[in-house]
This record gives structure tokens, sequence and C-alpha cells, in this order.
């Protein structure tokens, strides 16, 4: 083992202590409008956003939400439920697989959610869970855009600027 404090560290945080034995653990959670596949390597995301600004409410939008996973070696599950924002369900995936190769190579789950019917603004969640634990929620904003003037805009929603 290396005598790096930082890389001790991380090796515990990745591995869980215990050899492919251990809870994986969540490296990213991502929401986009697009994922390009591409033949002997990792999806591309496309279109990354944090919040949703839509010319008007109701709007119906497609997206995907994909989690990366990392350090077990046995089949575990996850789900992904979004709330809306009085915080009832909005949709959830149910219980999904994951399967990994080893404790040392990541496991990309990709969601699709199509055409989401959005119909008021505010802060819906999107949660992550394994095995029926929630391991992170974060906020995504709906919201209308506005012209100068106080007009919606007559634009279509774009990505938000990364």
């Amino acid at each position: 083992m290396d005598h790096n404090p930082i890389l001790q560290s991380i090796a515990q945080q990745v591995g869980g202590g215990q050899s492919g034995s251990a809870d994986p653990k969540l490296q990213f959670t991502v929401p986009c409008f697009e994922v390009e596949y591409q033949e002997s390597q990792a999806p591309t995301l496309r279109y990354i956003f944090y919040d949703l600004p839509f010319p008007e409410l109701p709007f119906k939008m497609s997206f995907h939400v994909v989690n990366g996973w990392i350090g077990s070696t046995r089949q575990r599950q996850q789900e992904i439920k979004i709330f809306k924002p009085d915080g009832s369900l909005f949709v959830q995936t149910g219980q999904q697989p994951l399967q990994f190769v080893d404790e040392y190579t990541p496991f990309m789950a990709v969601n699709f959610f199509p055409d989401m019917p959005f119909s008021e603004p505010g802060q819906y969640y999107i949660a992550v869970y394994l095995e029926q634990k929630e391991i992170i929620r974060y906020p995504l904003t709906v919201r209308v855009v506005e012209q100068p003037g106080g007009a919606p805009s007559a634009a279509a929603p774009r990505p938000a600027d990364t």
C-alpha cells in the first residue's frame, strides 16, 4: 500500500475497506439531455444541466440521469425518484440492478425519462437510492423564462451554460 495519506484515503473510500464486499460508492449523478455511445468507450454526456428554464408551463421535457458507481463486486440495486415541489412523488424507476466487473471498474447506470410533464415551477428533487437507502438528493429548479417586458419567452428551452 502506498504510504501517501491522500492515496490511502482515496483507496479506503473507493474500496470500502473490505475488498469487493462493501457497498459501492456513488461517484457522480448527472442530469443531461443527451448520452452518446461509442464502441469500447464510456458514454459521453452532453448538455448537462442543473435547472429547466421553460418558455411556459405545462411543458414536456425528456432527459437522462446518469449515475456512476464504483467499489463493489456484488450485484446491487439502485433506484431513482424525482419529487415535485410539494414533496409528492413525480416518478420513480423501480429497483435496477448494478452489475460490477470488479471493484475498480465503474458501473454507469443511464436512465432515460421521456416526455416528463412539468406542470408547475419550483424545486423538484432527484434522489438516488442504493438498496432502498437514500444516498443523495439534489434540487432541480423548474422555472418559466420571461422576456424583457414580462412576457414568457417564445424560445425553446436550452441547456444551461456549463
